[in-house]
């Protein structure tokens, strides 16, 4: 095996080759005296590595350059390659599956999105679960903690130092609590799942750092909570995205997981959703992921078409005339979840308010410095003009999708969450 960085991951994958009959050739550092005690040869040139003998190149630098031309001279060469580089992949996954493809040999990044939960060999094996016209999930496991906590009642720094204490967020956590991570991620399984022209630029996002205790407090008190959740829709004509803190609705499955757990459903017209989910975060989750990718790679090398090269030609096939011109760059039509921070506001006059300009009140409940708010389903041009309305006359207003059994397949949801009109 050779390694193309060293860092966290790097040394964690290093660390759990030997035991496992692997042995790592070497690795490509950018300063080799920072790594003074490794007795891994260490090179300042990746393709010293790639030419080094190797079997397989496993890709933990991170990043799209030198990353991208590393792996496509590694992939011509007809060396398996092993990522965990979700930017990579979001940016450039399509044209390096196709390489694959060419070279006839395995191109995994089981790692790259869920890095604990094991699912991309799931898409390459059911061409009908690859098809889901609902992809949602909870993909980044540092912001589910920061978010966990911040429901038991920390403040967002807080929370964020805590994250970085335990390891779970970097020094830099911005592409983590900006949703930024979870859009890459995204946007990898919309490339599984047909649509191979969306770029996470187009991805609909928003960050968790305003999130505070009484946001959190409003969610229980319409019987939900608030979690960082990725989701798009497939569903022709109804195309659409959002990265970012969303209502989930307590009957919904996301709301029973906490802190670092990643979690992924889709769903399709044809059968009852799928549900992945295990831990999201931490070096030693994502080494073993790469090292089983690593044995998986060597089994699979020169078997043109198996499933070793996964998302390569058939996967992005699936559904691809259906994605055919979409756009993913606003969340699809959904409930919504209004804070409303604006004492002089009363359930009538709010009720009233959202009758005339949409989308209408489904629950409003009085709570601590303002209102809160569940609507009908609107689009989101909808939703967010009267959330403008009501910042000119004052308001300071909160504005999330709604994650509940109906947005699986888009359908009006029941009133079990919550009885029709003010309250």
């Amino acid at each position: 095996m050779g390694l193309l960085g060293l860092g966290r991951i790097g040394r964690a994958v290093a660390g759990a080759a030997p035991a496992l009959g692997i042995d790592c050739r070497s690795a490509l550092v950018r300063e080799p005296a920072k790594h003074p005690s490794s007795s891994i040869r260490l090179e300042t040139d990746g393709l010293r590595v790639i030419d080094s003998g190797i079997d397989v190149l496993v890709e933990v630098l991170g990043g799209i350059e030198p990353a991208r031309s590393l792996v496509r001279a590694a992939l011509a060469r007809g060396i398996p390659v092993v990522t965990a580089n979700k930017s990579l992949m979001a940016a450039h996954g399509v044209e390096l599956r196709a390489a694959a493809d060419r070279a006839g040999v395995p191109l995994l990044y089981e790692a790259a999105v869920l890095s604990g939960v094991p699912f991309v060999g799931a898409l390459a094996r059911r061409p009908l679960l690859a098809s889901a016209t609902m992809i949602a999930g909870i993909l980044n496991g540092t912001s589910h903690f920061i978010t966990t906590a911040i429901e038991r009642g920390a403040t967002f720094g807080e929370a964020l130092a805590d994250a970085k204490a335990r390891g779970y967020a970097e020094p830099d956590s911005r592409a983590d609590t900006s949703g930024c991570d979870a859009a890459e991620k995204l946007t990898i399984l919309l490339h599984l799942c047909g649509a191979g022209a969306v770029t996470p630029s187009e991805i609909c996002r928003r960050g968790i750092e305003s999130l505070a205790p009484a946001d959190f407090a409003a969610a229980r008190r319409l019987a939900g909570s608030i979690k960082p959740v990725a989701y798009a829709s497939l569903e022709p004509g109804a195309y659409g995205s959002w990265a970012g803190p969303a209502f989930v609705a307590a009957d919904h499955p996301f709301a029973h997981f906490s802190g670092v757990t990643n979690v992924l459903e889709l769903s399709n017209a044809t059968g009852e959703p799928v549900l992945f989910a295990g831990p999201g975060a931490g070096p030693a989750v994502t080494a073993a992921t790469i090292i089983d990718d690593v044995r998986e790679a060597q089994g699979a090398k020169g078997d043109r078409g198996s499933r070793g090269v996964k998302g390569a030609g058939a996967i992005g096939a699936i559904g691809a005339e259906r994605a055919d011109g979409a756009r993913f760059d606003s969340p699809p039509a959904s409930r919504w979840f209004l804070r409303i921070a604006a004492g002089e506001i009363t359930e009538a006059h709010l009720a009233e308010f959202l009758a005339a300009h949409g989308p209408a009140a489904v629950r409003i409940e009085r709570v601590v410095g303002g209102l809160a708010v569940l609507t009908v389903r609107a689009p989101w041009a909808a939703v967010q003009a009267a959330a403008r309305t009501l910042e000119q006359l004052g308001a300071v207003v909160t504005l999330l999708p709604v994650i509940d059994p109906s947005t699986r397949s888009g359908q009006a949801p029941s009133t079990r969450s919550g009885q029709a009109g003010a309250r």
